[in-house]
């Protein structure tokens, strides 16, 4: 019987007809591919997505495979000649070469051996003599000295406890330092949860647990940059109806029973949104159904795929179903969608940034995608499972404030500039997903491209290489953009944008639809 360990469980079309993985790496599946994925973050040092030709050739000698069998393994997993491999590919390379597969008959290879070509480094001595897998046809009571093939788990390499090599490109980033941006919660006599503002002239205390449809909390921290041009300045014992549009007249200082409504507040370090898609190590979308239950197990990103991802302040963010739940994690580590108003347990830490992040929850635990596609928060340490791909979800709109405070804009004549004010129709870009990856199509229906010499422009009318863009998750609610030449969009202070940056900084941050 074929035994099927391929990732998305299909044969790559490459491998040689008639090879089979061993039957006893089948039940080791999960532990390969993660020991997979490990090596491939270790070369994938730009964050690129693909190991190209020479950081292919790396991984796969660090397994034991000699030069000349590094160079006929890329040309077997190359069907494309792109000179690039990506995740899935090189994960079923290595499952291929830990298979035996370099010493199968079918490979057409005839060069010298590495570890995995040499009969004497191979534990043989419980296979039978079977045809078609890459091991030899050697009788069972053969002997060796050396275990290669174990059934045991290596001691190195327990599930769920390799915090893999962190590639920061900025030294403001470093793994497993960033001190979330807590608010801070004061007792509340009515019950809830208040917290300390400041109006001009007057004091007084908000609670903002009453808020069941408010769209973001507000924190003590977030109100650098207020807009209160609606307040009156009069004491807080008299306070008479604020003008803010879509408040009901309240003679105090303490919002009790508000329906459905926020103050007008705007800040520079909370409530912005947009939507993205989390796919896990398994290569699964997260997804939130009706019901509430969070799980990992969906092949394509549609609607219950879609999370409303909340910029609280600083590292904290929120996310929020396509129900209009929140996702909540317990104490016990269930992660659930099924809150209606914005709390310490609906919050989560980014801990790593990226485009491969990790979230904690409020209980300092990870965000885990097990194989079973079951997400719980009960993770001490940071492994494979608690990192999630981060990509934009399609068919939204998303605009671009860069750190000199201006807005990207596609001129009409398909130039892009960063020198505006206000968001209009050409200060915004529509969202479409591609092979993983992003990419934006401007209010004159063309797509943003990032050209080799480093200029960014929106005239393209079909989807290639330099039509995609990697996008990471960064604190303070900013995201990085990242071309296909392993550069990073960058708008300098004079207002010119080019994407000719190798590291993010301050300069590569975009904030999103400000």
């Amino acid at each position: 019987m074929m035994m099927n360990i391929w990732v998305n469980g299909t044969q790559p079309t490459w491998i040689p007809a008639g090879f089979q993985i061993p039957p006893h790496l089948v039940g080791q599946q999960q532990q390969l591919v993660s020991q997979a994925q490990m090596i491939y973050y270790q070369y994938d040092k730009d964050h690129s997505g693909t190991l190209n030709k020479k950081e292919f050739k790396k991984a796969v000698r660090n397994l034991g495979l000699t030069k000349e069998e590094s160079k006929h393994l890329f040309k077997m997993v190359d069907r494309d000649h792109n000179k690039k491999v990506n995740m899935f590919e090189f994960i079923n390379a290595y499952l291929f070469v830990i298979g035996g597969g370099m010493r199968y008959q079918g490979t057409g290879y005839t060069g010298p051996y590495g570890s995995y070509g040499n009969n004497n480094m191979m534990h043989v001595s419980t296979y039978p003599t079977t045809t078609g897998y890459g091991y030899p046809s050697v009788p069972s009571n053969t002997t060796t000295t050396t275990t290669v093939y174990s059934t045991t788990t290596p001691t190195s390499y327990p599930p769920n406890t390799i915090t893999p090599n962190v590639y920061s490109s900025t030294t403001s980033y470093p793994q497993n330092t960033i001190t979330p941006n807590y608010p801070s919660y004061v007792p509340s006599s009515t019950g809830g949860i208040s917290m300390n503002i400041s109006y001009p002239n007057s004091t007084g205390s908000m609670n903002v647990s009453t808020y069941p449809n408010a769209n973001f909390t507000v924190t003590s921290n977030s109100y650098p940059n207020m807009n209160v041009s609606t307040y009156p300045t009069v004491p807080t014992s008299t306070m008479p109806t604020m003008n803010v549009s879509t408040y009901p007249s309240v003679p105090s200082s303490t919002y009790t029973q508000p329906t459905s409504y926020q103050p007008q507040v705007s800040s520079t370090t909370g409530g912005r949104t947009l939507m993205a898609n989390l796919r896990s190590a398994h290569f699964k979308f997260l997804c939130c159904e009706p019901s509430g239950q969070v799980v990992a197990n969906r092949d394509a990103n549609g609607p219950w795929e879609a999370l409303t991802l909340i910029h609280v302040s600083g590292s904290q963010y929120a996310f929020k179903s396509a129900h209009g739940k929140y996702v909540c994690a317990e104490p016990s580590g269930q992660v659930i969608a099924n809150r209606d108003a914005l709390g310490p347990w609906e919050q989560f830490t980014l801990a790593q940034s990226g485009s491969n992040v990790a979230f904690k929850s409020a209980h300092g635990k990870f965000l885990c995608a097990e194989p079973s596609g079951l997400v719980v928060a009960n993770r001490d340490a940071l492994g494979p499972w608690e990192q999630f791909q981060f990509t934009l979800a399609p068919n939204q709109s998303i605009s671009f404030r860069h750190n000199h405070g201006k807005l990207l804009c596609a001129e009409s004549n398909h130039s892009m500039v960063a020198n505006r004010d206000a968001i209009g129709p050409w200060e915004k870009f529509t969202v479409e997903s591609h092979s993983g990856k992003n990419v934006f199509r401007s209010a004159h229906r063309k797509l943003l491209c990032a050209e080799p010499s480093g200029l960014l422009v929106a005239n393209r009318d079909a989807v290639g290489p330099w039509e995609q863009f990697t996008v990471e998750l960064h604190g303070n609610g900013k995201i990085a953009l990242k071309s296909n030449h392993n550069t990073y969009v960058c708008v300098e202070p004079s207002g010119q944008i080019v994407v000719n940056r190798t590291a993010v900084g301050p300069w590569e941050q975009l904030s999103f639809n400000m």
